[in-house]
C-alpha cells in the first residue's frame, strides 16, 4: 500500500478521516470545506485507488491500510 500512501494528498487524508466520522458527503464536505464537487471528485481518484466501488469499502480500504484508524485519525503523514 506504500505506494497509495504516495499519491494521497492532505486533502485526500482529510476526506478519508471526515468520511469514517460522519458517513454523510455534505457533512463532509462541509467539514474540510470544500464543495460536494469538489469531494466527489476526490472520491472518485480515492475509488480508483484504493479499487472500490462505495464508501464504505473505501473507509475499511483505508483502515486495512493503516491511513486512518477505525475513529477516523489519519495514521499516515
Amino acid at each position: 500500500m506504500f505506494l497509495v500512501e504516495t499519491k494521497l494528498d492532505n486533502l485526500d487524508k482529510l476526506i478519508l478521516s471526515s468520511l469514517a466520522r460522519n458517513g454523510i458527503r455534505k457533512v463532509v464536505a462541509d467539514d474540510v470545506g470544500i464543495s460536494e464537487r469538489t469531494l466527489r471528485r476526490h472520491i472518485k481518484k480515492l475509488y480508483t485507488l484504493l479499487n472500490v466501488q462505495n464508501d464504505i469499502k473505501l473507509v475499511l480500504t483505508a483502515i486495512n491500510a493503516g491511513i486512518i484508524d477505525s475513529y477516523g485519525n489519519i495514521l499516515i503523514t
